[in-house]
């Protein structure tokens, strides 16, 4: 799902009590914004989770790592240092 962040609060409808909800809209927004890396297992860092978040885990930013899509997601909070954030995701690790 696409713009969604984690605390997001949604709408979702079932059909009916067998089956499961589906995703209608936003009610209301965290504030919280989430970012997806896509890692190069041939890249820099070789694929490796912990050395691609170190930095932003040292931000206070919540990293998690999902091997089977090769991908990085990153909760950034309300308060986190967005300029920092941003600057490391520019610069690379």
């Amino acid at each position: 799902m696409r713009d969604l962040a984690v605390g997001d609060v949604v709408h979702a409808v079932a059909a009916t009590a067998e089956t499961h909800p589906i995703f209608r809209g936003v009610i209301e927004r965290s504030g919280h914004v989430t970012v997806r890396l896509i890692g190069l297992r041939d890249g820099p860092l070789g694929g490796d989770w912990s050395r691609a978040s170190a930095p932003f885990t040292a931000l206070g930013v919540y990293a998690e790592g999902m091997a089977q899509y090769a991908m990085l997601a990153l909760d950034i909070e309300p308060d986190a240092p967005m300029n920092e954030v941003i600057t490391v995701l520019r610069d690379g690790v």
